[in-house]
């Protein structure tokens, strides 16, 4: 009799649909870089995004639904004008009201500093995760860092683990208070120790949609893995079978314009049902009143700022991402003019395209102070280093690697005019970038100010501190004969430049002939 009641109960539950397992909600953000409110994101349109509609959404999504995670892959701060006032200290208490359960540690979090990170640390409860990452002397860090959690919801657990960008020791300039762990072992190891003791693992990752969908490939056992560094907007997941189970790669963009949401169905076999979306923080979106309070306390802070004029240009600056890795643009020469104003003996100036943020167009007309702080956010201190021709080649090769593919590393130069044939060998790298194992011969033709580079000649080159220390890979920089550093900020340099000149129109004059 027992045995014809269960039978008739399984008969009803399999007719109504209802699904053996579990079900969870997966809401995601990275890359937010400071941008508190909301922002014109779109030139003409509304302004999207901003923590309060941000947080009013997870919020209501929370309401809805049973079971929610809450996630960030990093880079929280670092970016806009609110860092330049507040230090990173108002996205921490935001975590907490908002309801984030973990952060992956970005690059940029150790931009002012591992002091600043500490006490940032200990204004906010949600756990930064960063399995790879050690620090040599800071032990409260070593602690506060984990290298994973486990949530336990009803039913069911689910691992959380934290990987940072494999490049983080040349993308900082700390880079000599951490160490960085084998990102391929130490993630392997983490997997196998989980696997057995999680219904559902989840890599938290900030090392970009590439690294990513290569960990999706050759790490089997994980069934998430929710990604950031490399600003990627993806409306659908990339997915990846491997051994019969699913793994889906998610990320959200950039400046929290947007919030991913994973819905997902599983049981102790995998992912079997998913749908994904990034939501719009429009205008529809209602906000978050706590947060709104206080990011209008910080406005009446920031519109002081707003409202310094500095001067005007004469044409529209472009600062789009896309523009900036794949050619020189007017904003660029913008900055490296205001630095060769520095020392007007050097030969030439350079400075990556990661340095230059926003990814808009600064329409022509008057240049506030914001708008440089924004264009310039980071503390990027002014170096002259004399090199040789044959080290300025092989920073160009560097420049041209991963050449037409959008890359932060690809160079804004004054001075310098040459040619990418794509077609060429690009310079090879470890996957640390702390040594070049091949060199390259895209780069043809280099002229420096209209003559023939000398490989043999020593030349006078004004960069950042950030790429005189390695960042991004150059590493030819150590090979400097003389340097001189500064504590002139990039930034604090345009904003004087516009100053005098009162009137700026940046026009590129240098030669990039791309070979196809």
């Amino acid at each position: 009799m027992l045995k014809k009641i269960i039978t008739i109960f399984t008969i009803f539950l399999l007719s109504q649909n209802i699904a053996f397992g579990y079900e969870l909600t997966i809401l995601h953000s990275n890359d937010i870089h400071g941008r508190i409110d909301s922002i014109e994101y779109i030139k003409d349109q509304k302004p999207i995004g901003g923590w309060a509609r941000r947080s009013g959404l997870i919020k209501d999504i929370k309401s809805k639904t049973k079971n929610t995670l809450v996630l960030d892959a990093g880079d929280i701060y670092q970016g806009s004008v609110y860092d330049q006032l507040f230090d990173g200290m108002p996205e921490m208490s935001f975590l907490d009201i908002s309801g984030y359960d973990a952060i992956c540690l970005g690059n940029h979090e150790l931009d002012k500093g591992i002091e600043n990170f500490e006490n940032l640390t200990k204004m906010t409860k949600t756990p930064f995760l960063a399995a790879n990452l050690e620090f040599i002397s800071n032990f409260y860090l070593n602690g506060k860092i984990k290298s994973h959690i486990v949530k336990d919801y009803e039913g069911y657990r689910i691992g959380i683990i934290g990987m940072t960008t494999p490049e983080l020791k040349h993308l900082s300039t700390y880079s000599n208070e951490i160490e960085l762990r084998d990102y391929q072992k130490t993630l392997q190891f983490l997997v196998d120790y989980l696997r057995n003791d999680v219904d559902l693992l989840i890599l938290l990752s900030h090392s970009g949609v590439e690294k990513d969908i290569e960990t999706a490939k050759t790490i089997s056992g994980i069934d998430v893995i929710v990604g950031g560094h490399s600003h990627t907007f993806m409306e659908k997941p990339f997915l990846v079978n491997k051994q019969g189970r699913k793994t889906l790669v998610v990320q959200d963009g950039e400046f929290g314009v947007k919030l991913g949401r994973l819905d997902i169905d599983f049981d102790d076999t995998g992912i079997k049902k998913y749908s994904s979306k990034l939501i719009v923080l429009d205008e529809n979106v209602l906000a978050d009143p706590k947060i709104q309070n206080k990011v209008d306390e910080l406005n009446s802070d920031i519109n002081l700022i707003r409202k310094q004029k500095l001067g005007k240009s004469l044409v529209d600056l472009d600062l789009r991402k896309d523009s900036l890795s794949k050619n020189i643009t007017n904003s660029g020469v913008l900055v490296l003019k205001a630095i060769m104003k520095t020392c007007p003996n050097a030969d030439i100036a350079m400075i990556n395209a990661g340095s230059l943020r926003g990814n808009k167009i600064i329409p022509k007309g008057n240049i506030s102070k914001m708008d440089i702080i924004e264009m310039l956010p980071f503390s990027n201190k002014i170096v002259l280093a004399e090199i040789k021709g044959s080290a300025i080649k092989s920073i160009l090769e560097n420049s041209a690697r991963r050449y037409p593919s959008t890359n932060q590393a690809f160079l804004q130069t004054l001075g310098v005019s040459y040619t990418i044939d794509i077609k060429g060998e690009p310079q090879i790298l470890t996957a640390d970038l702390e040594k070049v194992t091949k060199e390259g011969n895209r780069i043809k033709n280099v002229k420096i100010n209209n003559k023939e580079l000398d490989e043999n000649a020593l030349y006078k080159v004004l960069t950042t501190d950030y790429l005189f220390s390695g960042g991004d890979g150059y590493l030819q920089f150590s090979t400097a004969s003389n340097s001189s550093r500064t504590d002139y900020s990039v930034t604090n340099a345009v904003i004087d430049y516009i100053k005098t000149e009162k009137k700026v129109y940046p026009k590129c004059t240098d030669r990039l002939i791309i070979e196809e």
